[in-house]
């Protein structure tokens, strides 16, 4: 499979999740985040990539769970576990797969706690 067409799969497949999720809205603090309409290039490529999570993993009660309290270490063995889990066939371990060892550090990074 070709780099770009590696890439694409867990794209979508995040597009789709986001689709079925529906809507977001951003925390009622007003803590800028890559989707509270602010200008796409001032926002941090960490934050959009976070941004993916939040269409199924909000703070709020969702049919997934949640990702708030979760530290950097434990998001970071959680997603290069979806990543590299041989025998997953969700749509996380599709996502997952989509990410370079880079991008799911910087998504822990953004998305964790302090331990």
């Amino acid at each position: 499979m070709s780099a770009s067409r590696g890439r694409l799969i867990p794209l979508a497949a995040a597009g789709l999740c986001l689709a079925a999720c529906g809507a977001v809205d951003p925390p009622a603090t007003g803590t800028p985040n890559a989707l509270s309409g602010a200008n796409p290039a001032a926002v941090s490529t960490s934050a959009q990539l976070a941004a993916v999570c939040s269409g199924c993993h909000m703070a709020e009660p969702s049919a997934f769970a949640s990702l708030e309290g979760l530290s950097e270490d434990a998001l970071r063995q959680s997603l290069t576990t979806y990543a590299f889990e041989d025998d997953g066939t969700t749509v996380m371990h599709r996502i997952a797969r989509g990410y370079t060892s880079t991008e799911i550090d910087a998504i822990s990074a953004y998305l964790g706690t302090a331990p």
